[in-house]
């Protein structure tokens, strides 16, 4: 739900979920929470609207981009609002219009083979919109010889998670980064809270 505006200003919205209970275990992602479900959903209207009326999808999303400052749907203000300036970026890029521009031609001149190129806007931003959902967990024990182990909740993925992690157990407790080590992640030690609430 605070995903489905994705990077648009809604003059008016009125966004509703509805939970429903199953005999089925949850399929969802571990990471995007829905996130990129609801942007989907705003896509979908953006590129029906304009197959609609004849316009071009990309000139609608244009106009109607977030601009600095807005404030989304469920209270967000927009601080540091880069969705213009990303979006020319990688248009400009990826070369996009002129790209854009062959798979129109091969398409006119093509009756069975087809081909298609298509650029997509995200907002998602890192946490969640609603600050009661950021919520986080960690496990930390000190032992008698000085060094400290931490078990968290999160996903080590190359971000550099670990090491934040290392950095703040150690500031924290003002002990050496080289008595800190990380063990390794497991929901008996820290269940994974987002999975509570949803």
């Amino acid at each position: 739900m605070v995903h489905a505006d994705n990077v648009y200003k809604f003059a008016n919205a009125d966004i509703t979920g509805k939970i429903c209970k199953t005999n089925l275990a949850s399929n969802t992602a571990f990471r995007g929470f829905g996130g990129p479900q609801g942007m989907f959903g705003t896509e979908i209207m953006v590129k029906h609207v304009a197959e609609k009326f004849g316009w071009n999808h990309d000139e609608i999303r244009e106009k109607n981009f977030y601009e600095e400052g807005d404030c989304t749907p469920f209270g967000m203000h927009l601080n540091q609002c880069n969705v213009k300036r990303t979006w020319d970026e990688c248009r400009v890029n990826s070369d996009y219009d002129r790209r854009l521009e062959e798979v129109n031609t091969f398409n006119q001149n093509n009756k069975f083979r087809k081909r298609g190129i298509y650029l997509t806007p995200t907002r998602f931003g890192i946490g969640f919109g609603l600050k009661q959902l950021n919520q986080a967990g960690a496990l930390v024990l000190v032992y008698t010889d000085g060094s400290v182990l931490v078990s968290h909740g999160g996903m080590e993925m190359g971000q550099g998670l670990h090491t934040k992690i290392l950095q703040m157990a150690a500031r924290c407790l003002e002990f050496p980064i080289e008595k800190v080590h990380i063990h390794d992640m497991s929901t008996d030690k820290v269940p994974k809270l987002m999975h509570r609430i949803f």
